[in-house]
């Protein structure tokens, strides 16, 4: 958007910023009433089932949070390695339904037991490494959504201003599209213009301009 804000298109600003907007506002609400229900002492123990809210097998939570967020999150080196660990215990279980009926009937239950115990001890700490890197997140999003309102206001200050420039010089916008310049350099460079021929040498080296609607 700051781009776009550089070269003075404005409408194009006010898309993305309107966009980003839809996008995240929801979500940072949803994170933000997320983590508040963990907070407390009591809270900080159900951190298991704040993991299976958006993780667990049966997980039923609606979520307007993309995935690209949950990605973020997830690169947390930490949690990272405990989502390995559950992992690697679920795969442990399906080999162990897998097995002949009688060892799966004997020894199954045993193993199924220390899995259970093990996994909830992981997705506890999983929950609250989640729910600390989740609050992270959400902080930086409200410093985002800050920073295009700011952005929002310049805007619009920045369209008055382009307005009563326009208004006051009603004819040198006239004037300027009259005028047939192909370049203009300094009389001591060289300089070959680009008028959409290429040579096969120098393709990579070429550079180009953008031309917003600034005056």
């Amino acid at each position: 958007s700051l781009t776009y804000f550089n070269l003075c298109e404005y409408n194009k600003v006010e898309k993305i910023l309107i966009d980003f907007d839809q996008t995240y506002r929801p979500a940072h609400a949803e994170m933000v009433s997320f983590v508040d229900q963990y907070r407390t002492t009591e809270g900080k123990k159900l951190a298991d089932e704040a993991w299976d809210t958006y993780f667990g097998r049966d997980r039923k939570q609606e979520t307007v949070l993309p995935q690209s967020l949950f990605n973020r999150i997830l690169r947390n080196n930490e949690l990272a390695g405990i989502v390995t660990h559950l992992e690697l215990m679920d795969t442990e279980e399906d080999l162990i339904a897998k097995q002949k009926t009688r060892w799966a009937d004997t020894m199954g239950p045993y193993l199924r037991k220390i899995l259970e115990k093990d996994r909830q001890r992981y997705k506890r700490y999983a929950g609250m490494r989640f729910l600390s890197e989740m609050a992270r997140q959400s902080n930086k999003v409200a410093d985002l959504l800050t920073q295009a309102e700011i952005i929002r206001f310049e805007v619009v200050d920045a369209q008055r201003v382009d307005y009563q420039y326009k208004s006051q010089n009603a004819d040198l916008g006239e004037a300027l599209d009259r005028v047939d310049l192909d370049f203009a350099t300094a009389v001591d460079f060289i300089y070959w213009p680009f008028n959409g021929e290429f040579w096969q040498d120098e393709l990579g080296y070429y550079r180009y301009t953008e031309q917003g609607s600034c005056k």
